[in-house]
């Protein structure tokens, strides 16, 4: 269905599709920690969550992982690919994937909002759809989604990211929980997206 990743990355996140998440597929993972041993960890010691593991603190680098997979219905299968493509269709392919995690509950009914989608709040709230740093814009297909027009750089990510965080907490009170993972910046640099 064309969504981008890695065994590893899938793992990390504890990706979702269709009707499950990866976690569920897991039987163990073998990982270098942070004293350089080798381990094996069940899925059981993973702490799988939506969009998280314990890789999100641990530290420890996934070397391998062990998966258990079952033989289902082919048709099935193929109509839930299918499906889940078309649903996907709309989102841009040269992308971080989904910048922020969508509203909460409490945080849509503050702003008196029809959806929690964080594509609803920069395109029809914040105005910015379109709007371009550099090689970076917030992509006119799914403003969810910051695209790479195509030489985009880190930094330029980052300063859309940044005027979406801020405008969002000046204007509503509201922080904004990044869904991308940050890597090789300092605390300075993302100071107003990271607490």
């Amino acid at each position: 269905v064309r969504i981008p990743g890695t065994i590893g990355g899938a793992v990390v996140n504890n990706v979702h599709g269709g009707n499950y998440y990866f976690g569920q597929f897991i039987e163990s993972v073998k990982v270098i920690d942070k004293q350089g041993k080798l381990k094996e960890l069940t899925a059981q010691e993973l702490e799988f969550d939506y969009d998280y593991s314990r890789f999100h603190k641990s530290g420890e680098i996934i070397i391998s992982v062990n998966l258990l997979l079952f033989n289902g219905n082919v048709e099935k299968a193929k109509e839930v690919v299918k499906d889940w493509a078309n649903k996907k269709a709309h989102q841009p392919q040269t992308t971080l994937g989904c910048t922020f995690q969508n509203l909460s509950t409490d945080q849509q009914q503050k702003l008196n909002l029809p959806t929690p989608s964080i594509g609803y709040l920069v395109e029809e709230v914040l105005g910015l759809k379109g709007k371009q740093i550099g090689g970076a814009r917030i992509s006119p297909m799914h403003c969810a989604f910051i695209e790479n027009t195509g030489n985009a750089t880190a930094q330029d990510y980052l300063e859309l990211i940044k005027l979406i965080s801020s405008q969002t907490q000046s204007k509503f009170g509201i922080t904004l929980k990044p869904e991308i993972f940050f890597t090789g910046f300092t605390k300075q640099e993302l100071s107003g997206i990271i607490s």
